[in-house]
């Protein structure tokens, strides 16, 4: 007995050291896991500031000369031939061009005597010196902002099968609103559009931190799971810009959100004028009841390059282009264009006001007037000659509204649009 009693003494001491020993493992693999994620996380933050620090030294060439504004903007002015667009892979035998081949012609409305108080007043303090151009100095607090806001956007799209003409859906999750305007699809005429134009006028309405408002221009080319547009028009975007500013914006897409971004905070967009860029400031601002401050806006495909084209203000002033090589299929047209306003809903699910604020049946409402596109042939024509292919779309019909007006000798094509906003916009 006493030995078997000593054999099972020793074996229990060796089990339990065998447990303890097990238990040591475990908790050394637990805390060994532990630090392994914390390990991959801190590389990725490397990564992820490294990639940053790459962009930033992209975006940020060396300039000949510096513009501060007023305002706080710093805009370098970039030797043209070293501007950041040019960097992008897709450019890489990329030939130049200086200006469009040709401006689309048509049945214009010049603007008449009916709409002389409306006028045209961009901020530029100065130009930028001969053979360069502006581009908006970029921090990584930019970086950071974009991305976030388009993440949003991608998320939105992804996760909502309510797709639209021009790409946005509503979410009530992230109350992003759309009014959706006018979708011209001319099948009869191979479904195909080179452009868009329209005169908006120009509001700064209130908006929170985590707000925006914008009044824009779609293109849209490729299916519903391979997004191509552009976008351009007027917006106030704290989360975009860090202020509350009304500024000229753009927005494109050429391969599902795989590149792309707002204005030039990515390689692609080519600049050409010395004095007007994206993001610039919208300087005079409308007074409900009262002067109308209007910005034209138009994008359209250069017929022999295929480029496309961003032209705004009375005088059609070439600002930039988005090479053709950009996209996947905007490159041969666009399938559909759009007139509209989006407003994203704050964190608190509260949305800012769109345009000037009011309804459409207000007298103060917001407006697109003659609105035009370019057709199949390259022509100027009016929405209203393709009636049938015209449609509408207001989501959150609580806080905003549109409505649509067929050709009148004074406005053209006109669009009402917007609305107060509020906290009951789902």
């Amino acid at each position: 007995m006493a030995f078997f009693g000593v054999v099972t003494g020793v074996s229990m001491t060796k089990v339990l050291k065998g447990i303890i020993t097990l238990f040591l493992i475990f908790m050394y693999l637990v805390d060994l896991k532990s630090h392994g994620v914390e390990a991959r996380k801190m590389v990725e933050q490397i990564e992820d500031d490294l990639e940053l620090e790459r962009q930033l030294k992209i975006l940020n060439v060396p300039s000949l000369k510096t513009i501060r504004t007023k305002e706080g903007d710093i805009f370098d002015c970039i030797d043209f031939y070293k501007q950041p667009a040019l960097a992008n892979p897709l450019l890489k035998d990329h030939k130049i061009q200086m200006k469009p081949s040709f401006i689309p012609k048509g049945k214009t409305n010049k603007t008449s005597s009916a709409t002389k108080p409306f006028q045209i007043i961009f901020k530029h303090e100065e130009e930028c010196p001969q053979g360069t151009v502006p581009i908006r100095r970029t921090s990584k607090e930019d970086l950071l902002r974009a991305r976030a806001l388009s993440r949003e956007f991608t998320t939105n799209i992804s996760q909502s099968k309510r797709h639209f003409t021009g790409q946005y859906v509503s979410n009530p999750q992230l109350m992003i609103w759309i009014i959706h305007i006018v979708d011209v699809n001319d099948e009869e005429r191979r479904g195909i559009v080179h452009g868009a134009s329209a005169k908006i006028n120009v509001y700064n309405p209130t908006v929170e931190p985590s707000q925006f408002t914008n009044a824009q221009i779609w293109i849209n080319g490729g299916p519903n799971e391979n997004p191509n547009y552009i976008m351009a028009g007027w917006t106030v975007n704290p989360g975009l810009y860090g202020d509350h500013r009304t500024r000229l914006f753009t927005f494109w897409t050429g391969d599902n959100y795989q590149n792309g971004c707002y204005n030039t905070l990515c390689t692609g967009f080519v600049q050409v004028d010395r004095s007007i860029t994206p993001s610039m400031i919208l300087d005079k601002i409308s007074t409900v009841g009262g002067h109308q401050i209007v910005v034209k806006v138009f994008v359209h495909q250069d017929r022999e390059t295929g480029n496309w084209w961003l032209l705004a203000f009375e005088d059609d002033i070439n600002i930039g282009y988005w090479p053709k090589s950009l996209f996947t299929y905007l490159a041969d047209g666009a399938k559909s264009v759009s007139w509209g306003g989006l407003a994203k809903a704050g964190s608190n699910g509260v949305s800012p006001p769109m345009g000037s604020g009011y309804f459409p049946n207000n007298p103060n409402a917001s407006f697109f007037q003659h609105l035009e596109l370019v057709n199949v042939d390259y022509q100027i024509d009016h929405p209203h000659v393709l009636e049938s292919k015209i449609s509408t779309r207001v989501d959150a019909k609580n806080c905003y509204g549109i409505r649509y007006d067929l050709f009148k000798p004074e406005t053209g094509a006109t669009l009402v649009f917007g609305g107060p906003g509020g906290s009951k916009c789902g």
